[in-house]
This record gives structure tokens, C-alpha cells and sequence, in this order.
């Protein structure tokens, strides 16, 4: 009653109309809510901050010259650097909100003197509102007609009652359908738990929609397909968009059916940039991370666009999740109006190597003079100014380092991108805290709006069984029957390679592994993609298949979480990509660790020091390492030692993802906190 009491109060209609010209004078200040002119519209808009929550509440109201309410919402974000950033933000959300409804001729009007006079004048004075500022003008100019107007708090009761109910209800939005059917300003009523216009007739509240976008490979994929369950299981529509070329190659994988998808959960493309290339092979990973940054960003707000648009059958779109080497949907975010978080596919440990790139230019470091630092040494540097990161040396950071021009794409793509997940309204890890404790402790120190809630294989497994439950992300058809293989094995007794979806390697590294493999006289399946040998085809020689008849199996692609799972399998000999290092974990397996590019190397070193679950291979394989190595995993002592380790992670993995556990717990703050769901 009391919210009702204040809404009538503030739709007191008093003075004469608003005029809609642009430049009109700061002094002429309402003081009580007054309609404006016939066929025009008025969108109040305000914004509140929740100091103790470290959240803002934004408020958005649109009523038309009868003063009749056609559309209201109210939603959360993380607080901003200052109180005008929030002002500047609810009223880009109003512009925003406006321009969906479809309407040409509006007043906005809001109590923030600063951002009015900002937005009026002829440049930007505010140092951190100026972007959200420029982006009012820009959205402003899709009306026929408009204007900002300056109101006392008085004439903006019902934006800032809204704006205060964000506090509790996440992220709501109503709106009328029609001229005949908005409703009457004298008898509605927010409800601060569901914000739905309470009247007879109106519609349920539409789903919540996230959009999600992964980075264009297998590694990046498979993580953001299993968040994207996990969000589906809590009640939200999801857009799953994949690059024109992964579609493809999906229907190849999965068959056609796979990418219709369901009625709430649908596939969206959009075109990566780039000419086409061999069907199933790996892109160019440097080529597709520049058409990215220099093409993306257009084609995904035109999705965002037409999935938010009149003729779309879907719900509004309230949240977009993107991998953190997709950072343009920042930016898409912010110029929609919608609220985007940032998922790191990748492992934390690797994010805190690329976010000190800056550092290491500074210290002269890098880059390197030539090519002499790949044998002279200079790689064992050791590194032991990076908060939270222990025993690490140059060569364990991020590969990408390894460079005498620091413009190089790859540098410069992985710690740009790093550096753009800040700007985020949150991040999203694959990990648990106690396997990263210290590396986390200092991410969040930097930016605290951080949620790990790994590993999502295990969390997966609160999934409610339904026929979603099957659908994977593989951009390779998997050989099931290695399982039927591995079955007729002894438990502990095979090795298991795959150098994962990016890796590439040479002929002669090849043969290394595969007399390695031969030599060490133990049973093994080993995944061979077809394009995992740098520019020659495979071929391995008769005297090797005579060598391991009837203890080895060869194939190019398996259900890797089955396989890793299995209680045949001894070892795992991995290029450490994180999904891989999870996965392992999960199933207590240890590891041999060879990675090949990117935070591998980093992941590699946390496995063989701080976790105690692997070794490492020399980056110059050789057949003789390859064979001791394998043995001493199998039979030795060290091998022991790693698989008991192994084993009490696998404990803690499975500790952190059940309901009271950390991982779980923090996926419900997620939930509530980052991706505007309300109780």
C-alpha cells in the first residue's frame, strides 16, 4: 500500500506540459511529475546505489501525454566507479528502453543536473560517464524528436522508487502491448517481488534470456556449452551463437537436428571473417583472433538486435555471458544496454600470467632481442614478483611471451583481452578455490566480482535428467568403441595421449612419442586427430604396429570424460588446455604434461609443483624421455605419489561442486547476482 500511495503521488499532474525542444534551460526544473506534449512520451529515468551490496539499481519509467504508464523496469548492476556513472548509465537504459518500445518523439528526464547538462552540451567533461554519454547521443539520434530534461527528485518519484526496488528484484521489465491496452496510472501497482503492472489481464514476467558467446574452437566450446545447461536448468532462455564455420561443422559432428535445438534453447550464427578453409581442420588460430576483433562486433549487436526486436519470438534478452577471449560483447553491452559478464574458459592461473604482459614490457623484459633466448637460458629467469604465483619461471608464463615484437597478434590479442575482461560486470571461472587459492586471492584483489564455480563437469551432474543431458559441443565425430576397448583392459594399465584440438606438432616429434609409446612396452590409446601433424600426412611405420599389436589403439577423436573416467586408464599424457587438466582431476588421473602453446605452460607448472600431479616433458621431445617417463608413471614411485594426489583432488573437486560446496554456492550467487534473476 505504501508503494501504491507513493505511485499516485508522483503521478500528481500539475504546471503546464513539458516542451520538447532540445535546448531547453536547466532552470526550468519540474518539481512535480508533468506530462508531455500531445504525441510525444516522457522516459523518467534514475539510478540508486546499494553501497553495502556493492550493486546499482537502475529505474526506467515511459508514460505518454495522458500520463497513462506504457512501459517500466528495473534492474541491477554492479556499482560503477561513481555515482554519475550510474546516473549516465539508467539514462542510456532509458534511451535503450525507449527506442524497443518503438517509439519517435520523447522527453527523458532525470534529477542528475551533471548528466543532463552533459549530454546537452557540445562535449564530454565527465572522465569516466564520457563513453556512456556519447552513447546517449548516438542511441538518441533513432527518434524522429527528443530531449533531456533536468527534474527535481520530486517530479522523478516513480524512476527512483524503481530504481530502489532493483535492490530486490534483479532485473524486471513491463510493457504494454498496445494504445487500447496500457494500463491506467491510477490503479496500478509495482510489486517489489515480481515488478509486473497488477492488472487484470497482464502477461506472466518472460523468461530471462542469456545470450551466450564462446570463443570459435573445441577448448573454448565445451566449458561454454555446459554453463550454458547449467543457466537453462535455472529457468532462463538461452542463444547459444556459434561462427558460421563452427555451425557447420557441427552439423557434419552432430547432424542437422543438433542445431535446432529446443523451443528455450537455440543456435544463432554470425560470420567470423574469414575465407573458407579445410571442413574439419583447426583455423588459424592468429588469422581468426584479428577477423574477430576487426569483424565480430557488428554481426553479433545485429543478432542482439533482431532477437530483441517486435518480430522476435523470443524473450527480451537480459544478460550475455562471452568467453574472455571475446571481449567486443563488452562493448556490445554497453551500447545495448545489456548487461554482460565475461566466462575465462581458461584456468586462473593462466588469466594472472596474461594480465601481467604489461609488466614484464615495462621491465624490459620483453621483448627479446632475438632468437638466442630459446637456448641460452634466459627462459629459466626465474619470476617471483607476481603476486600470488609461486615458483614460476619466465618459460612457465603464457607462451605468447616468447616474442621479439610485441605487436605480434597473438601477444597482443591474449593480454588485450585479458586486460578487457575488467571492464566486464563480472567473471566467470572454470575452477575451484582451493585449487587455485592463491592465484584467485589476487585476481580478486584486483577486480571482485569474480565467480569460480568448477569444475563444471562435476557440477553438471545436478542437472535434472531430461533430453538435453546428451548434447555435447564436439566439433569431431567421438569413437564411442575405444570404450568397449578399454573395458578388456586391467585397471591402472593404459596410457592415454591426446594433444587436444590445437595442438600441432612435427613429423619427427611424432615419431618421437610414438617409439616412446612403443618402447615403454605399456598398453595405450592415443588420440590422432588428422590434422595434428604440421603439413604431411600420418604415417607410422609396420615395424611399429608389430611393436604394440594388441596393446595399442589408435583413433582421432573419443568421449574424453568417459575415457578419463574409465578404471583402465594409469596415465594421462596431456598438452595441458585446461579442459583436459579438469578432466583429469575429476577422474584422479595423473598426468605427463607437454604443453604446446598458449597458458599451458603455466597450467603445466601448477600440475608438476603446486598440485603434485605430474611431470613435465622436455618442449625438444625425445622417444628415450618419452619411455622413462611413461614407465616411471606406471610402475615408479613418483607415479604413486601423483596418482594420491591426484586421487585427494579429485576428493576436493567433487567436495567444492556438491550443494553446500564452494563451486555450487557461488553458481547461485551467479545466478542471483550477476546474470538479474530475481528469488
Amino acid at each position: 500500500m505504501e508503494l501504491l500511495q507513493e505511485y499516485k503521488a508522483a503521478q500528481t499532474i500539475e504546471g503546464p506540459a513539458d516542451s520538447p525542444v532540445q535546448d531547453q534551460e536547466l532552470h526550468q526544473v519540474p518539481t512535480k511529475w508533468k506530462p508531455p506534449c500531445s504525441n510525444f512520451y516522457k522516459a523518467n529515468f534514475d539510478g540508486a546505489v546499494f553501497q553495502d551490496l556493492q550493486k546499482a539499481g537502475i529505474g526506467v519509467v515511459i508514460r505518454d501525454s495522458n500520463g497513462e504508464v506504457i512501459g517500466a523496469l528495473s534492474e541491477s548492476s554492479f556499482l560503477p566507479a561513481t555515482v554519475e556513472d550510474v546516473e549516465a548509465i539508467a539514462c542510456r537504459k532509458a534511451v535503450s528502453f525507449a527506442r524497443d518500445l518503438g517509439l519517435e518523439k520523447v522527453v527523458f528526464e532525470g534529477d542528475s543536473k551533471t548528466i543532463i547538462r552533459a549530454i546537452n552540451s557540445d562535449f564530454t567533461c565527465l572522465a569516466s560517464s564520457g563513453h556512456i554519454v556519447d552513447d546517449v547521443r548516438t542511441l538518441a539520434l533513432f527518434f524522429n524528436s527528443f530531449s533531456f530534461i533536468h527534474a527535481k527528485r520530486s517530479g522523478n518519484a516513480v524512476a527512483d522508487k524503481l530504481a530502489k526496488l532493483a535492490k530486490y528484484t534483479h532485473s524486471k521489465v513491463c510493457k504494454a502491448q498496445s494504445s487500447e491496452s496500457y494500463p491506467n496510472s491510477e490503479t496500478q501497482v509495482f510489486d517489489s517481488n515480481s515488478l509486473k503492472i497488477g492488472s487484470m489481464g497482464s502477461e506472466e514476467t518472460p523468461k530471462p534470456h542469456a545470450v551466450f558467446l564462446p570463443y570459435p574452437s573445441q577448448g573454448h566450446l565445451t566449458p561454454m556449452m555446459r554453463l550454458a545447461k547449467l543457466v537453462h536448468s535455472r529457468g532462463f532462455h538461452i542463444t547459444f551463437v556459434n561462427t558460421e564455420f563452427n555451425h557447420r561443422r557441427l552439423i557434419r559432428s552432430k547432424g542437422l537436428d543438433y542445431v535446432k535445438g529446443l523451443p528455450d534453447f537455440r543456435f544463432e550464427t554470425i560470420p567470423e571473417g574469414l575465407p573458407p578453409s579445410d571442413r574439419d581442420a583447426t583455423q588459424d588460430i592468429p588469422a581468426l583472433c584479428d577477423s574477430i576483433r576487426k569483424n565480430c562486433l557488428a554481426p553479433f549487436k545485429e543478432l542482439v538486435l533482431k532477437l530483441n526486436s517486435s518480430e522476435s519470438e523470443v524473450p527480451l534478452v537480459t544478460c550475455i555471458i562471452s568467453d574472455g577471449f571475446m571481449s567486443f560483447a563488452i562493448k556490445a553491452g554497453e551500447e545495448l544496454g545489456i548487461p554482460e559478464v565475461q566466462f575465462w574458459t581458461a584456468s586462473a592461473c593462466g588469466f594472472l600470467g596474461y594480465l601481467y604482459f604489461t609488466e614484464l614490457i615495462k621491465r624490459g623484459i620483453i621483448p627479446f632481442k632475438d632468437e638466442s633466448f630459446k637456448y641460452d637460458g634466459t627462459l629459466e629467469t626465474p619470476i617471483n614478483w607476481i603476486p600470488g604465483m609461486k615458483n614460476i619461471r619466465l618459460m612457465d608464463l603464457p607462451s605468447f611471451i616468447r616474442t621479439t615484437d610485441i605487436n605480434e597478434i597473438l601477444f597482443d590479442y591474449s593480454g588485450s583481452e585479458t586486460r578487457n575482461c575488467l571492464n566486464s560486470s563480472a567473471i566467470i571461472f572454470n575452477t575451484f578455490d582451493e585449487l587455485e587459492h592463491d592465484v584467485i586471492e589476487e585476481i580478486t584483489a584486483k577486480f571482485p566480482h569474480i565467480y569460480n564455480i568448477g569444475p563444471l563437469s562435476l557440477l553438471e551432474r545436478h542437472l535434472p535428467e531430461n533430453q538435453f543431458m546428451s548434447i555435447s559441443s564436439s566439433l569431431w565425430k567421438e569413437d564411442s568403441k575405444c570404450l568397449q576397448w578399454l573395458d578388456k583392459r586391467e585397471p591402472n594399465s593404459v596410457v592415454y595421449i591426446n594433444y587436444g584440438s590445437m595442438t600441432i606438432i612435427t613429423k619427427q616429434q611424432f615419431d618421437e612419442f610414438a617409439w616412446g609409446l612403443a618402447n615403454s612396452k605399456h598398453t595405450f590409446l592415443w588420440i590422432v586427430r588428422p590434422d595434428v601433424v604440421m603439413g604431411d600426412s600420418i604415417i607410422l611405420p609396420e615395424e611399429f604396429f608389430e611393436e604394440t599389436k594388441d596393446r595399442g589403439l589408435l583413433t582421432t577423436w573419443c568421449p574424453q570424460e568417459k575415457v578419463l573416467a574409465h578404471p583402465s586408464i594409469g596415465v594421462y599424457l596431456t598438452h595441458c588446455g585446461w579442459n583436459s587438466m579438469l578432466e583429469s582431476v575429476c577422474a584422479g588421473v595423473p598426468i605427463i604434461c607437454w604443453p604446446f602453446f598458449a597458458e599451458q605452460q603455466t597450467n603445466c607448472r601448477y600440475a608438476c609443483t603446486t598440485w603434485e600431479i605430474g611431470v613435465e616433458v622436455n618442449e625438444d621431445v625425445k622417444r628415450d624421455e618419452i619411455e622413462a617417463l611413461v614407465k616411471e608413471m606406471m610402475e615408479g614411485e613418483k607415479g604413486k605419489a601423483a596418482r594420491q594426489k591426484a586421487s585427494e583432488w579429485k576428493k576436493k573437486a567433487m567436495e567444492a561442486t556438491n550443494i553446500e560446496g564452494s563451486s555450487y554456492k557461488n553458481f547461485e550467487r551467479l545466478i542471483k547476482e550477476a546474470l538479474l534473476i530475481g528469488e
